[in-house]
């Protein structure tokens, strides 16, 4: 969802400055339960139809904006962006699949 937002931010501002979050601290909010699997399915499934819609339809200018990332201060293009949440995607992808195969 933040990478998401990062692209609508960058596709409505000018090279907006992008916060950084502690995912492993998201981990351990109440929402963050295994028995939510499907539910977490749903939302990714939903979010993955909206992003895909939103990046069909971009121009190829639209690629090369930027957002600006305050953890090291780099510039990042939506195409890069892009790339890099592609394999962060398949990561989460992969360890969704083991841990339903585990309480399978």
């Amino acid at each position: 969802m933040n990478a998401y937002i990062r692209f609508k931010l960058s596709l409505t501002e000018t090279e907006p400055t992008i916060k950084p979050y502690e995912e492993a601290e998201w981990a351990k909010l109440p929402d963050y339960k295994l028995k939510m699997i499907p539910v977490s399915i749903s939302l990714i499934t939903a979010l993955h139809t909206k992003w895909s819609n939103l990046m069909d339809a971009l121009k190829i200018e639209d690629w090369n904006r930027l957002y600006r990332h305050t953890a090291d201060l780099s510039y990042v293009d939506l195409a890069t962006s892009r790339m890099m949440y592609h394999k962060q995607s398949a990561h989460h992808l992969a360890y969704i699949a083991k841990l339903v195969k585990r309480e399978s």
